[in-house]
This record gives C-alpha cells, sequence and structure tokens, in this order.
C-alpha cells in the first residue's frame, strides 16, 4: 500500500513532458553537484521580510505570481540554477528592484504546484523541510520535487526523491512514472518500470490512463521497444497500444508506423499464448512494404481481426 496520501494521478501535466521529450530526446539536468550540503543555518530567514535579502517572485500560468522571501547565501550556495540567476541581476532586465532588496522573477516554475515549490525553496534554507515520510506528500508531490530539484540542481534532494518514488511502482502510475523517467532520463526508474513487469506480470486489459493517452507516437514507440523484451509483457504492451490506438489514430499512416513498430519488436511465440495469436501475424504480413493494401482496406481489416481476436 502507498505511504502517501491518496490523489489522482490523472492531474499530472504529463503532456507537457512528453512534449519536451520530442523536442529534445533524453535530457538529464541532474549531473550538476551541489555545492555544499543544506543545513539548517537559514531557517530563520525563510520567509520573513525582515531578515530575508532577496524576494523570489514566481510566475503561475492559472493563478496571480507569489514572493517568497529569501537568503541569497542559500539560494547561491544550494542551488547551481539560483546561483546563476542571481548573479544576472544586475544585467538583468526581468527583475526589479526595492531599496534593500532585489527581486528575482522567475518564470520556469509556472506549472508546478506553489505548495511544493514553497517547499523545495524552504529546503535551501533548511534542510529538514522535506521528509519522504510525511503524510502531507502524495505521489504528484515527489514528481513535481523531482523536476524542481532537476532543474535547481540540488542533486540529492533529486536522488532522495527517485528513490522515494521506486517504492511506488504499480499499474495505477507505471505510464506517469514512464513519462517522468523519459522526459529527464531517470535510467534508475526505467529500469524499476521493467522490474516490476518482470516480476508482477500485470493483468492486461484496456488502460484509461490519462498519461498512456497523451502519450506522443514517439515516446509510444519507445515504450514499445523498451518494454516489449521484458519478460511476460507482451500482451500488456498490446493491450496499451491498441487502447492508445483507439484515442489517438485518425491518421491510417499514422496507425501503421505504430503496429509496425510493434510487430518488428514482437516475435510469433511470445504472442502465441494470448489473444493476438491469429492476428498478430496477418498484421505482421499486411504491413510489409512490398504488400499493397490501400488504407481503407488496412484500416477494416484491423477492426476485424481486432473485434475477432477479443471474441475469442
Amino acid at each position: 500500500m502507498s505511504k502517501y496520501k491518496k490523489y489522482s494521478s490523472e492531474s499530472s501535466s504529463s503532456d507537457d513532458e512528453d512534449e519536451y521529450y520530442k523536442k529534445s530526446g533524453e535530457v538529464s539536468s541532474d549531473n550538476s553537484k551541489e555545492p555544499s550540503k543544506i543545513s539548517t543555518v537559514g531557517a530563520h530567514q525563510f520567509g520573513c521580510e525582515k531578515t530575508s535579502d532577496t524576494v523570489l517572485k514566481i510566475t503561475q500560468m492559472a493563478d496571480e505570481p507569489f514572493k517568497l522571501y529569501c537568503h541569497k547565501t542559500c539560494l547561491g550556495a544550494n542551488s547551481p540554477y539560483l546561483k546563476s540567476k542571481i548573479e544576472e541581476l544586475p544585467i538583468n532586465d526581468q527583475h526589479e528592484t526595492t531599496v534593500d532588496k532585489p527581486i528575482l522573477i522567475l518564470n520556469d516554475l509556472d506549472r508546478y504546484d506553489k505548495r511544493v515549490i514553497t517547499m523545495v525553496v524552504k529546503h535551501l534554507h533548511d534542510s529538514n523541510t522535506i521528509e519522504f515520510d510525511q503524510p502531507i506528500l502524495c505521489l504528484e508531490d515527489v514528481i513535481t520535487i523531482v523536476k524542481i530539484a532537476i532543474l535547481f540542481g540540488m542533486e540529492q534532494l533529486a536522488s532522495r526523491a527517485k528513490t522515494a518514488l521506486l517504492e511506488e511502482v504499480g499499474s495505477h502510475n507505471f505510464f506517469q512514472l514512464y513519462i517522468l523517467a523519459k522526459s529527464y532520463a531517470l535510467d534508475q526508474i526505467l529500469d524499476e518500470l521493467k522490474r516490476w513487469m518482470t516480476s508482477s506480470r500485470p493483468t492486461p486489459n484496456f488502460h484509461t490512463s490519462s498519461h498512456l493517452m497523451r502519450m506522443s507516437e514517439f515516446m509510444l514507440m519507445d515504450f514499445i521497444t523498451e518494454m516489449s523484451t521484458v519478460n511476460g509483457s507482451v500482451a500488456y504492451v498490446f493491450m496499451s497500444v491498441l487502447a492508445w490506438c483507439r484515442v489517438n489514430v485518425l491518421d491510417v499512416k499514422k496507425l501503421r508506423k505504430v503496429l509496425s513498430t510493434l510487430c518488428e519488436n514482437t516475435n510469433d511465440a511470445e504472442v502465441r499464448n494470448t489473444v493476438f495469436a491469429f492476428v498478430f501475424p496477418v498484421w505482421k504480413k499486411f504491413l510489409k512494404d512490398d504488400v499493397s493494401l490501400s488504407d481503407e482496406a488496412f484500416l477494416c481489416m484491423y477492426h476485424s481481426l481486432l473485434s475477432n481476436s477479443f471474441d475469442h
């Protein structure tokens, strides 16, 4: 049972990660070292207008910008990202100044929950702020912490958050974590997803996860390539791909492309004991380049064979 409080996993902005993934492929910002170990020395300076010497002004997509009163030394010492932003303050047009406190505007966090942003920024001042066994954290919070920690270059916090996510892998969040792993090149989480699939042998069904449905065809084909080689995964992969196709494929050429990838990465022996034992070799035959079959005929054949498979 998850140690995190119950929440709706369908609220994640996985489409944003997928868009980023399509444009740039695997991206990892988690290689920078934390310059110093975070302590509690700045705890009393966070959130205090009197003792703070820097103000973060953080924009939000669905709300007004909000401010956090911070200490410049804590920000710069524990986040390479914020250190570079602070160093730009005198010449950066994207800031405001008051008589005694610079105001640093951050536009990169506008999609994240301001409650979690506040926790991470406070953690820069007080290392006791975030504990991953806190009941106030939900899985979505931990995922957001991973994203912000990677952006900020907080390697230790990102590592702890990723470790917490490894304990939560299951059928209910498989695609949410898969998108996160692919978007941020988190190989450890990807390996755990494969291990879970091998050990759990999940029951294949038509998934309704919004995270799966929002995946691009490029990420879906990566999913096929990576997961089709995992023991016991064939039926699960097939059902996931077909569920995605039912929602996303209006273009028959795209359907051919996805099914071709599926057939190329699956062999007959693996499919033999599944409901796809009959339909798979037929698809494989008619997806060959030298087979001339119109899009209309292919679509008719696809639906007919698919329906026939589930009737048996």
